[in-house]
């Protein structure tokens, strides 16, 4: 019975050793709803940010987001909130800067 129980607690323990740094992984790169972010990437012709992973950002309708939708082709940073609807994010710029 002690060498199940052991062999059972070996595998608990290197499923949990091998899906931590799995997880921790896959959180990099997703952003909290409503969350307040800084992103860096360019803005395109069709109000978008796209960050240098290449995803997609809606800009919302803010005075900040309207002035950033007019820097077509440049580098960015903007910060503001995120939120996504049926697998689009959008991004309500707060306040924003261009890098190049």
């Amino acid at each position: 019975m002690k060498r199940r129980s052991l062999g059972t607690v070996v595998v608990l323990m290197v499923v949990l050793i091998i899906s931590l740094p799995m997880g921790n992984l896959m959180a990099v790169g997703d952003i909290t709803e409503g969350e307040e972010v800084t992103i860096v990437g360019t803005m395109n012709a069709f109000d978008q940010l796209i960050d240098e992973d290449g995803t997609v950002y809606e800009i919302d309708i803010t005075d900040a987001g309207n002035e950033l939708v007019e820097e077509v082709g440049k580098k960015v940073e903007a910060t503001g909130l995120v939120e996504q609807l049926e697998g689009i994010k959008t991004l309500s710029v707060s306040t924003y800067r261009i890098l190049e």
